[in-house]
Order: structure tokens, then C-alpha cells, then sequence
């Protein structure tokens, strides 16, 4: 479980650099250019934990499989995610990413074998209660989606749900691999791809405008607290079922960006995010 805390606290932390973030870009060029800057830094912080740790960066046939699959699958959310915003469907990006637990749960049942308590399945039952109450939101906000969009929203939907099943699958089947290593190359393997797709994404736009000086020092932590959540997901794989740890990790997360939003943005808890809130507590206390 304290890996899952330490996992939540890093994702929160850059979910608040990520808000501060949002007010210095200004297109998807320059949102994709800083997550290229983020995923150096990742790169690079893997490497230095690498070389403190004396580990080698030599992979085995299954670990380098899973590597390439987790980054692929990171890239693609990643680029899916940029352009789905396009179309201004936050609320519904935010949700489909949310639900992308219902991935983990499928794999974990039907590939990894795992199973559930009575216990557990009422701690699931909450967790989908809490979704449904802070992914809520007003009547009035009318959003008209293409049918390319639900195309795009099922892309995030399936991308952000591989990433976390990758983090099972190192644990699973490479047991005794580094989760640094394995890190460094998921991060590695999405700079490649982001950098490939670069060109697509910023489309007409010539150059790219990113306010380095302003921006850097949030990518920066962000960067940081991306590789923390990730290392900590995946340490926690080893104890925690992925058919109660991704949909814990999902409303944790949920409840702790709804609060933080509050505290240091002004952003107002009303009934439904307090009700959110309240089965998330009681969800944490079943499993």
C-alpha cells in the first residue's frame, strides 16, 4: 500500500505542475514539445538512478518486449491525448482515462489469473461510485463529438489501459528484472516515437513557441514526479492485485487532484465531489 501512496502523491504532484503548466502552452506543438522535453529528462533520470545503482542497461528478449510494448503504448496515449483535446472534450478525455482501470481488471482476471474477494468486489463497487461522482459534471456543458472522436477517446481509453498492464507484465514475467531499467527504456522508447510523430502534431505551425524559461522548471518536476509514479505503479504490482490496485490508483488519484484543485486553485467541493470523496475513502478502507 505505501507504494500506492507514494504512486498517488508523485501523480498529484504533477497533476498541480501540469495545471501550472497550462497556462504557458498554448497549442498542441507546444504541448507536445514539452512532453518531449519531459520524457529527456526521464531518460535521464533513469540513467543517473541507473549509475548509482550500478545496474546494467542490458535487457532480456521478454523485458525488451514489454519495454517496447509500454512505450509504444505510453507514446501513443500521449499523442492520442494531444490531439483529442483539439476537440475540446476535456471532461470526457479525463473520463475515459479515469476508466482505463477496466483494462487493467480484464487482464488481470483473464491473463494474469488473478481473483477477488466479496471484500474486494465492494471496494470496486465504491471506487466505480466515486468515479461516476467526480467525473460529473453540469448539464449545460454541451460537448458535440464527431464519431472520429470516440475513435480517438477509445484510442486513450485502450493506450492508457496497456500502459499500466505493461507495469504488471514486468512483474509477472520478468521478476527479476530492474524496474529502473525497464523505466528507462518505456521512457526512452516514447521520446523516439513522440519525436517521429512531432512533424504530424505540429501540423502548419513552423516553429514552435515554448516559453523555455517559464515552462522548464515545471516540465522539470513534472518529469520527475512522472518517473516516481511510474516506478512506484510498478513496485506495487508485486503486491497488490492489478484487479484492485489500477481502479484504487485511479480514484486515489481522482479524489486527490479534486482536492488539490480546491486548495490551490479555488476551485469549489460541492455535494457530488464530497460524496466522490466519501466512497473513496471507504473503497481504500474495504480493500
Amino acid at each position: 500500500m505505501l507504494y500506492l501512496v507514494l504512486a498517488v502523491i508523485a501523480g498529484t504532484a504533477k497533476g498541480f505542475c501540469g495545471k501550472k503548466l497550462s497556462g504557458h502552452v498554448n497549442s498542441i506543438s507546444e504541448s507536445a514539445a514539452a512532453n518531449i522535453i519531459r520524457m529527456i529528462i526521464c531518460c535521464v533520470i533513469g540513467a543517473a538512478m541507473a549509475f548509482v545503482k550500478r545496474e546494467s542497461f542490458a535487457l532480456t528478449p521478454a523485458e525488451l518486449a514489454i519495454s517496447v510494448f509500454s512505450g509504444i503504448s505510453m507514446a501513443v496515449f500521449l499523442i492520442s491525448w494531444l490531439i483529442s483535446a483539439k476537440s475540446g472534450a476535456y471532461m470526457m478525455i479525463n473520463a475515459v482515462t479515469t476508466a482505463a482501470f477496466i483494462v487493467n481488471m480484464v487482464f488481470g482476471f483473464f491473463v494474469f489469473g488473478e481473483s477477488i474477494s466479496i471484500k474486494q468486489i465492494f471496494s470496486v463497487i465504491f471506487i466505480i461510485a466515486a468515479i461516476a461522482f467526480l467525473l460529473r459534471y453540469s448539464s449545460d456543458m454541451k460537448e458535440k463529438l464527431k464519431a472520429s472522436d470516440y475513435v480517438l477517446l477509445a484510442v486513450v481509453f485502450l493506450s492508457q489501459g496497456f500502459t499500466n498492464v505493461a507495469q504488471k507484465m514486468f512483474t509477472a514475467w520478468a521478476p527479476d528484472g530492474s524496474k529502473v531499467i525497464f523505466n528507462f527504456y518505456t521512457f526512452l522508447i516514447t521520446l523516439a516515437v513522440l519525436c517521429i510523430a512531432m512533424p504530424f502534431l505540429a501540423g502548419k505551425e513552423k516553429k514552435v513557441k515554448l516559453d523555455f524559461k517559464k515552462c522548464i522548471p515545471y516540465i522539470a518536476v513534472m518529469a520527475a514526479m512522472l518517473f516516481a509514479n511510474s516506478y512506484f505503479l510498478t513496485a506495487a504490482t508485486e503486491v497488490l492485485p492489478s484487479v484492485i490496485l489500477f481502479p484504487l490508483s485511479s480514484v486515489l488519484s481522482l479524489a486527490a487532484a479534486t482536492v488539490m484543485a480546491a486548495v490551490f486553485f479555488g476551485e469549489k467541493i460541492t455535494k457530488t465531489s464530497a460524496a466522490g470523496i466519501l466512497c473513496t475513502v471507504i473503497s481504500v478502507l474495504l480493500t
